[in-house]
């Protein structure tokens, strides 16, 4: 099979709905990263992505759809839920919620819940319009590398695998959404993304960060190693110059990356941070060695994929 990318045009969107519809394969673009795109309603589709991307069957894939009004059809809604619906959606942002017998299992990583997110992206939005149903869509990547933000990238870990790649340009945010639970009282942040956890607690009150509790995984990127390149990864404290010299005499072949202190400079390196480790890759270094940024906003999600990337380890 030969891998084409193909531009944002009225007819390649309908060309890569109907392989979606028909329980094919196709990755797209979206303002958060790539996504490998399936029918969340076929059970054969659904185990397709994870063989494509050599994904653990416990880990749960994302229901993306186009507009708010369809979600009631595949998940119980809460007065939480529809707060974080109206100030949010469509936007960098999943919702968790118990689940519809609509969606199969195998689309939840087993769990009775179900992960929805509507894209901010036109074109992702177009795309699952034009396909008629419910779309499944983890990052377009092998598991555990840094997911794409470029078609290009897509096109490395997935060359001969699937048929199509919708190419909507570089993606704006380049982190993945942030996964809130909304089953409850009160917002629990499974994973934090490009929806800052501040925004979140100025419109929907107190947001409770909680992390893999070694139970079912609850959301993509709780329990496995993710977002890593080749290269060797580790981090430093924003501003600490003497744990970066502690570091450069440990290493020969490394570059290095700088943090922010900066809202504005965080969102660059946010979009940039996963084209740069997949660049250094290519480069063949050895070593990347990240400074942290200022632990709020964006900054916090920049940390976490920094810090997944290096198995949590400095």
């Amino acid at each position: 099979m030969n891998t084409k990318i193909l531009q944002n045009t009225k007819e390649n969107i309908e060309l890569v709905a109907k392989v979606i519809k028909n329980g094919g394969v196709a990755a797209f673009f979206t303002e958060t990263v790539y996504g490998l795109g399936a029918n969340a309603l076929d059970m054969g589709a659904i185990k397709k992505i994870y063989e494509i991307k050599g994904r653990p069957s416990d880990n749960p894939l994302i229901v993306h759809l186009d507009c708010v009004s369809k979600i009631d059809e595949y998940a119980v809604t809460t007065d939480l839920a529809k707060a974080v619906i109206k100030a949010f959606m469509p936007g960098a942002v999943t919702i968790v919620l118990d689940k519809r017998d609509i969606i199969p299992y195998e689309a939840s990583g087993g769990l009775e819940t179900v992960a929805i997110r509507i894209p901010k992206s036109g074109l992702a939005r177009e795309l699952i319009r034009h396909s008629g149903v419910p779309v499944v869509a983890p990052s377009a990547n092998t598991s555990t590398r840094p997911s794409p933000t470029k078609a290009s990238h897509v096109l490395d870990d997935l060359d001969g695998k699937i048929e199509f790649i919708l190419d909507g340009g570089d993606c704006e945010i380049g982190l993945e959404s942030t996964v809130l639970d909304c089953r409850g009282e009160t917002v629990k942040v499974l994973r934090l993304g490009g929806l800052g956890v501040e925004e979140i607690e100025t419109a929907v009150g107190k947001a409770e960060i909680v992390g893999f509790d070694g139970g079912a995984v609850r959301s993509p990127g709780q329990k496995y190693k993710h977002y890593s390149p080749n290269a060797k990864v580790v981090w430093y404290h924003n501003g600490d110059e003497e744990q970066l010299k502690r570091l450069k005499s440990e290493y020969d072949d490394y570059i290095v990356l700088n943090g922010m202190d900066n809202m504005e400079a965080i969102e660059n390196y946010a979009r940039e941070l996963f084209a740069v480790f997949r660049a250094a890759d290519k480069a063949g270094v050895k070593v990347i060695i990240c400074e942290l940024c200022i632990d709020k906003g964006l900054g916090r999600a920049v940390n976490n994929r920094i810090k997944k990337a290096a198995g949590n380890k400095v």
